[in-house]
């Protein structure tokens, strides 16, 4: 029997998801939901093998430095790097929110560059990079894997929320959307699967 190329696991992942949504709603977030990075506790242990990753993603912020200034920009970026460790029941497998808060790597609303990064047996993986204050991680009763949701301040009545989920070992960003506030304070939540 030949393997499926990745490609046709990667439709037939997304063809599934789509068809899950009625099924498994996403969750009724608010701004309360989402954990804020700046008040969230870091793991303190990395593993050695996330240790020897994060250099080559740190490199992928500031290309064209030469050398010397690349070495710079590292070591400050690599002291101002926050992880956090996500749930994940899937045994041997870490999911972990990087969190990049240097003046180059945030913006006026408060936005820093935000990795999300999964370990397993086959190495450490990049599933998404955005950039955003807070995250939010929520099971699905038969699901190994939470679904991730990241919260990025648009404005002061605009949070934009991007979900991402895994399935058949797949991760793609499946919600997109935005948690609106009036001017009575009121929130509203306005989710689509992403096109």
């Amino acid at each position: 029997m030949r393997p499926v190329p990745p490609l046709i696991l990667a439709l037939a992942a997304s063809a599934w998801l789509r068809s899950q949504e009625v099924q498994s709603p996403p969750p009724k977030l608010s701004i309360a939901s989402f954990t804020r990075t700046g008040n969230a506790k870091p793991i303190e242990a990395w593993s050695p093998e996330l240790r020897r990753w994060l250099p080559s993603l740190v490199d992928r912020y500031f290309p064209g430095l030469s050398k010397s200034e690349q070495a710079e920009k590292r070591k400050e970026t690599l002291a101002s790097i926050k992880i956090f460790g996500l749930p994940v029941r899937q045994a041997g497998a870490h999911l972990y929110l990087v969190n990049t808060a240097t003046p180059e790597m945030c913006g006026a609303t408060g936005n820093c560059a935000i990795e999300l990064v999964e370990e397993n047996a086959n190495g450490i993986h990049s599933i998404a990079s955005e950039s955003g204050w807070g995250y939010y991680a929520g099971f699905h009763a038969d699901s190994n894997y939470p679904d991730i949701f990241i919260a990025s301040h648009m404005s002061s009545r605009e949070t934009a929320v991007a979900g991402y989920v895994r399935v058949g070992g797949v991760w793609e960003r499946h919600y997109c959307g935005a948690i609106l506030t009036g001017d009575d304070g009121r929130e509203a939540l306005e989710f689509h699967v992403c096109p």
